[in-house]
């Protein structure tokens, strides 16, 4: 098999549509995927690793923590695990031989450390949004959770032990579209820092670049996977991406950002071609 591909990003900066993508061009990403088309078995791998120092996708600061030994650990732990028949399971459906492989979570960004130890031949793509359409995007997310949480309370009669297991928050920090650009450039400085490592091993794809310039991007990522597509494909492709998402905000919405955003967020986000002021 040739992979992994390794699909990294922030959580709502188009990994997703990567990832359909990379199925169009023939690469298997895993036979079991939630509505984000994130990979189960990796999805649950990566919130284990998380949940080693009481972190979490939007809690990614306690990774600085993890020591030697711990992480020394963690690699035995996800050894055993993909050896297993669960994951051979959970991932390639207990199947086999597929040319080519891949994954995809936005928790791969903050753990690609542990990924590229087990898999020291595998490549990346790192997918990149603006700093304010994610955050809206995932203050968006957060209140419609938020209406169904509140629906869902609502239907439940007295109280029972098992609703102790209930998540009805979400993720409360990203209610603040300052607080979801600084999860951003948390992401975003982890993703840039491998880029610069890997090189040639990495593909750097701009969500915008790929909606407004769909023929030159899709060319780029299936010559990354090497892939053999014909150009009726690369245009039936196209046809499916909506510019509409390209900018999901007004000027003056933009102005109030940058007016509020961290220097953190600005600074990246001027070296990513996102801020000229």
């Amino acid at each position: 098999m040739i992979g992994p591909f390794i699909v990294i990003g922030m959580h709502r900066s188009g990994t997703s549509l990567v990832t359909d993508l990379l199925e169009s061009f023939g690469v298997f990403m895993g036979a079991n995927k939630d509505s984000n088309a994130e990979a189960l078995a990796f999805q649950e791998l990566n919130r284990w690793v998380l949940s080693q120092v009481n972190g979490s996708w939007d809690f990614p600061e306690a990774l600085k923590f993890l020591q030697g030994r711990h992480k020394a650990l963690i690699l035995e732990f996800l050894k055993r695990a993909l050896a297993s028949e669960w994951f051979a399971e959970l991932f390639f459906g207990g199947r086999s031989g597929f040319e080519r492989w891949g994954w995809k979570d936005p928790r791969n960004t903050l753990l690609l450390e542990f990924w590229l130890s087990l898999f020291p031949d595998a490549k990346v793509i790192s997918v990149c949004r603006h700093p304010l359409s994610v955050a809206l995007s995932l203050r968006n997310r957060q209140r419609r959770l938020l209406k169904e949480v509140s629906r869902r309370l609502k239907s439940l009669e007295g109280f029972s032990p098992e609703y102790l297991g209930f998540k009805f928050f979400g993720s409360p920090r990203v209610e603040s579209v300052v607080e979801g650009a600084k999860l951003w450039a948390l992401y975003e400085e982890e993703a840039l820092g491998w880029r610069e490592r890997l090189g040639d091993r990495c593909l750097f794809v701009k969500y915008e670049s790929l909606l407004l310039q769909p023929e030159r991007e899709l060319h780029r990522l299936a010559s990354f996977v090497g892939a053999r597509v014909t150009e009726e494909t690369i245009a039936t492709l196209s046809e499916k991406f909506n510019t509409d998402r390209v900018k999901p905000f007004t000027e003056s919405d933009e102005e109030r950002f940058w007016a509020e955003a961290p220097e953190r967020v600005i600074s990246l986000a001027s070296r990513l071609g996102y801020y000229n002021g």
